[in-house]
């Protein structure tokens, strides 16, 4: 029975890309840095938040699927000090 599991689960993650073949996405750090944002007890810093989007954000293309469009996200225009301190008024 563990054998049916284990064909199926490589069946199912074979047609998955990745960068070069044989090698994984990210390295181990990298991997690593991500699980630590997501796991939910984890109270991540802004700085490993950061570090883990960039990883994430680098690897898209690898990531996402070839069939959908990959646009560059454009993002509104941060706010300025002054209007960020009219809006807690």
């Amino acid at each position: 029975m563990l054998t049916g599991v284990r064909t199926t689960f490589r069946r199912s993650f074979s047609n998955l890309p990745s960068s070069t073949p044989g090698k994984g996405v990210f390295k181990q750090a990298e991997y690593n840095a991500i699980l630590r944002c997501l796991h939910p007890d984890a109270q991540p810093s802004v700085e490993q938040k950061d570090e883990a989007f960039r990883l994430v954000h680098e690897k898209r293309l690898v990531l996402l699927s070839a069939k959908e469009e990959t646009k560059p996200t454009t993002y509104p225009p941060l706010p300025t000090a002054e209007e960020l301190l009219k809006r807690r008024k």
